[in-house]
């Protein structure tokens, strides 16, 4: 690709895929992308973190991954890679020659350091919870589930057995939060762009530089939960030793580690922000 015309078509369909990814923006100030794990939506992150930024000034992006929350499925996006592309091109879009954070969950953490891996030079940091190491989850060193059972109770919901699986710390509140955080991605994500994403067992789910995305010059900061089975802990501890991340990790949480201990949550962002 070296006319001209090549390299503007490029940029044209580069832009058309970031205007296809659905985002929410509040405030002003400092921006701030949060981008959410897999199969879940916007909700999954605004939900939790708006209650803490809302009278702070920093500009929050939240952005639904194709297929998932209100971004269509894009078989264009057909690999981690590209949504990253994407994602930076977004970026370029909405805040253009500033220097932003990037916040991400699980899948979403990977994709936060894989933008972080190719924008170092405008990332400040980033703060994730419960971030994909390995995109072949064969190779997770993961832990097994364990529920503390805090209010003996059931829902009719189809989604319940799903909470209990997920959740650590099982409670009315917990469920709540879950619903109001969860439930929404898993009801809109589609899964069969989701099985595109994961074909050949995972090959285009898998960054090329995977190895290198935890070896950060900014500065970083990780949450964990000790009983996280579907990345584990332990992987992430190995990838950031002699790095700048700080790590934590929480002896009360699983995956859906916002949930089981907000409050602690918030400790840790209001240092890592300054707020």
């Amino acid at each position: 690709m070296n006319s001209f015309s090549d390299k503007v078509m490029l940029y044209l369909e580069k832009n058309l895929e970031a205007k296809l990814l659905n985002y929410k923006t509040y405030g002003e100030g400092t921006p701030i992308y949060f981008i959410h794990g897999n199969c879940l939506s916007l909700e999954s992150m605004s939900y939790i973190y708006e209650p803490l930024f809302k009278m702070h000034r920093y500009k929050r992006i939240y952005v639904d991954l194709p297929g998932m929350g209100d971004s269509e499925a894009n078989y264009n996006l057909d690999s981690s890679s590209k949504i990253i592309e994407s994602l930076s091109t977004l970026i370029d879009e909405l805040t253009p020659d500033e220097k932003f954070y990037l916040v991400g969950h699980s899948y979403g953490g990977y994709l936060s350091l894989g933008i972080n891996n190719i924008r170092n030079n405008d990332a400040i940091g980033v703060f994730l919870t419960c971030p994909v190491v390995y995109a072949e989850s064969d190779s997770r060193k993961v832990e097994k589930h364990k529920s503390f059972i805090q209010e003996d109770f059931r829902a009719e919901d189809s989604l319940f057995d799903d909470y209990l699986d997920m959740n650590v710390m099982i409670n009315k509140d917990t469920w709540k939060m879950y619903q109001q955080t969860i439930k929404p991605g898993i009801e809109q994500c589609d899964m069969k762009y989701n099985e595109f994403l994961n074909r050949d067992a995972g090959k285009y789910y898998k960054l090329d530089n995977e190895h290198e995305l935890y070896k950060i010059s900014n500065k970083g900061t990780i949450i964990l939960g000790k009983y996280d089975h579907i990345v584990g802990y332990q992987d992430q501890i190995k990838e950031t030793m002699n790095s700048n991340f700080e790590i934590h990790l929480l002896d009360n949480a699983g995956h859906n580690l916002m949930i089981d201990d907000t409050t602690f949550l918030y400790s840790i962002a209001r240092r890592f922000f300054d707020l």
